[in-house]
């Protein structure tokens, strides 16, 4: 065999391979993009079309039903040029209706137990430096006991931590979802006081926008879960208040630096619309106070499902002057697929009004509903800090309390 030969059997090969590992890739996406679960209108003739669009993909139902529920549920089979993709359960039901909101509102939450927010050193009268809680306590661990005692507040831990006098205290942590013990022993600072020797919060405020309210006046709001300034993790919350708030100004966003509503929070019951029951990756729920209800902006409004989105013209309902308004949006991207995550499509403010006030999205704007062919698809969750015209959004669907 000459050398030539050799060179070409080496090119096949390689050809072969990368047409291999293509088709596996694009195998792997395709499979990527199908949901696991799929919730259509009881009454709708042709739920699959959106998925059926592409050549290769073919849908068949199951010849066995799944396991009755009262959903009815049933499980198709996706295939592509006759390989098995994917099996999706498809739950009919009657197409919920919300009253979508898109008003700014002020959050006020207290964590479940007192958070960690990292270790500190303590400086004693005398000029020693000692880290006490360094390599015991770590970012994101939660204080929820002080020798037994349960506590929900900074000042009940710095009560607890007094009165050991210096003697080690046993403290029980909530870190990772696990409840563990550990072993600390306060030190005296310049002051006199026993101290552990951590930054602490128990309890978080801001703004963001209330997305729509169920029947039963359950409510979904921020469309993203959340998360500690500081550690940047998703905040274990203990329930919490819901308040009118007021829109004082607005901070334009631009390429590199986003842009914010600043307002204010009267923390008063008479300006109380809702309590928070949890934090989730959706965004926080609640349940709103049906008789303060009308002081919000509540317009009734069919869910469209994720698979019945396109990409094309959308609005977005928003407040950046006190007045909620349909902004004109467009929707870049969409992803059928992704699961566990408030990033389900990319949508660009194109409304020169909105772009004059704001530059695009900014913070405060999380849980602004977005519309289209007057059906609520989702929630705006996240900008584009570069460029602030873009941002991510949640299917609607996923925000319900069903999940």
């Amino acid at each position: 065999m000459t050398r030539k030969q050799k060179y070409r059997r080496v090119l096949l090969a390689l050809a072969a391979l990368f047409l291999i590992l293509a088709v596996l890739l694009g195998y792997d996406a395709m499979r990527e993009s199908l949901p696991d679960t799929m919730y259509v209108d009881e009454n709708s003739e042709s739920p699959f079309q959106p998925l059926t669009k592409h050549p290769l993909l073919t849908i068949s139902e199951d010849t066995k039903e799944a396991e009755k529920t009262e959903f009815g549920e049933t499980v198709v089979e996706c295939s592509a040029a006759g390989i098995p993709l994917k099996k999706i359960r498809v739950i009919q039901e009657e197409r919920p209706k919300v009253a979508v909101c898109g008003a700014p509102v002020g959050i006020y939450m207290e964590t479940d137990g007192v958070m960690v927010i990292r270790t500190a050193e303590i400086r004693s009268s005398d000029g020693t430096v000692s880290r006490p809680s360094e390599n015991i306590l770590r970012e994101g661990d939660y204080i929820t006991k002080v020798n037994g005692q349960s506590i929900r507040s900074k000042q009940e831990l710095i009560d607890a931590v007094k009165v050991s006098n210096g003697s080690p205290v046993c403290l029980s942590l909530l870190r990772d979802g696990e409840t563990i013990e550990v072993q600390v022993t306060p030190q005296k600072s310049q002051d006199g006081t026993c101290r552990l020797g951590a930054w602490v919060r128990d309890n978080m405020q801001g703004i963001g926008t209330l997305t729509f309210v169920e029947p039963d006046g359950t409510f979904a709001a921020l469309g993203h879960g959340i998360s500690d300034v500081d550690t940047g993790k998703m905040l274990q919350l203990n329930g919490g208040e819901l308040y009118l708030t007021q829109i004082l100004s607005v901070i334009p966003g631009k390429a590199g630096v986003p842009g914010e509503l600043q307002g204010v929070i009267h923390y008063e019951e008479k300006n109380r619309i809702g309590s928070v029951a949890e934090n989730t990756i959706y965004g926080i729920h609640g349940v709103l106070d049906r008789e303060k209800s009308s002081a919000l902006p509540l317009t009734v409004t069919e869910i469209a499902y994720r698979q019945e989105i396109e990409t094309g013209p959308a609005t977005v309902r928003m407040c950046v002057d006190n007045t909620v308004e349909e902004y004109e949006a467009e929707i870049t991207e969409i992803d059928l697929g992704s699961e566990n995550t408030n990033k389900n499509f990319v949508l660009e403010i194109t409304d020169q009004r909105l772009l004059r006030k704001t530059g695009g999205i900014v913070q405060g704007n999380s849980g602004s509903p977005v519309i289209q062919n007057g059906r609520l698809i989702g929630a705006i969750t996240h900008v584009f800090v570069n460029h602030p015209e873009k941002g991510y959004g949640v299917f609607a669907e996923n925000m319900l309390a069903r999940n």
